[in-house]
């Protein structure tokens, strides 16, 4: 199993206990319906921005150049699906949570391990 990056955020004032892991991996709900994916995770600029590119799609496929809407199509696809980790720690960030660090790990069980383990000895968000 290949190691992927995992980043740990916590809101302001709440319990270590409640960090949130996000692994940095493919999405496929974002990649099959990203404007669904994005709503769904509450990232609703970034689902006004996909409505926007998909009526601009629309626009160019209209127009007779429907390889060139269909590749606009599976590019914006494609980055969702590459990207969606980086727009959830984007919104969280903008959310006012604190971006506490990140560990390489297989599982997000042996991240939160690696994670917690290190933090031991210090305190919470301090870069070891």
């Amino acid at each position: 199993m290949e190691e992927r990056l995992h980043s740990f955020h916590l809101k302001p004032g709440r319990d270590p206990a409640e960090t949130v892991v996000i692994a940095d991996r493919w999405r496929w709900g974002a990649f099959v319906a990203p404007v669904l994916w994005s709503l769904w995770n509450r990232h609703w600029l970034a689902a006004l921005a996909l409505i926007a590119v998909a009526a601009a799609t629309g626009a160019v496929a209209a127009t007779g150049w429907t390889t060139l809407a269909a590749a606009i199509d599976l590019a914006v696809r494609l980055g969702m699906g590459w990207e969606a980790a980086s727009l959830a720690r984007l919104d969280r960030r903008l959310r006012g949570w604190r971006d506490l660090g990140a560990v390489s790990a297989v599982d997000e069980e042996s991240a939160e391990i690696a994670w917690f383990s290190r933090q031991a000895d210090g305190p919470w968000g301090a870069t070891a």
